[in-house]
């Protein structure tokens, strides 16, 4: 008998998203979304490293007014588009995480499931000569299991981490 293979349809949503305007690239990348995906015809949507704020910071202090914790703009975005389109969908942002009584920057990504469930967040590990200038290294790279994607494991990266 033949072994049945599961297909993953997955949606990449490539745009050039303004720097430092992160309404104006979230309703960009919503309108786009629209124009090309029905519910149910995806089951994961991939947006871009730092989907809604641009990529090209300066410094700390440059980035500072962009950066959010795991459920802030990014996360709230990437829910109404999960739960729309019922799929799971990653989008990357800049992260704030307090520790030991410091502020630390990452560059990271979040994964949500179609009912608007945080699943992880990942941090860059491997970094680019500009995300030196803000951010701090991730731990590593990380596997996730998610059965109702029809794969064993999912691993989660950004850019020269690939």
């Amino acid at each position: 008998a033949r072994e049945k293979k599961l297909k993953m349809r997955i949606g990449l949503c490539q745009f050039d998203p303004k720097i430092k305007q992160r309404e104006q690239n979230m309703e960009q990348a919503k309108k786009l979304v629209a124009s090309y995906v029905r519910p149910n015809e995806i089951d994961l949507l991939v947006f871009p490293e730092m989907s809604f704020t641009g990529y090209m910071f300066k410094n700390r202090e440059d980035i500072a007014p962009y950066v959010e914790d795991e459920r802030g703009p990014t996360f709230e975005f990437c829910v109404n588009i999960a739960v729309t389109y019922s799929c799971f969908v990653i989008a990357g942002y800049p992260q704030v995480i307090e520790e030991e009584g410091n502020e630390k920057y990452y560059n990271s990504l979040c994964l949500v499931s179609p009912s608007g469930d945080l699943i992880k967040t990942y941090q860059k590990s491997f970094l680019y000569e500009t995300d030196y200038l803000w951010a701090s290294e991730g731990s590593g790279f990380i596997s996730i299991t998610i059965p109702q994607l029809k794969k064993e494991y999912v691993w989660t990266s950004i850019h020269m981490t690939i």
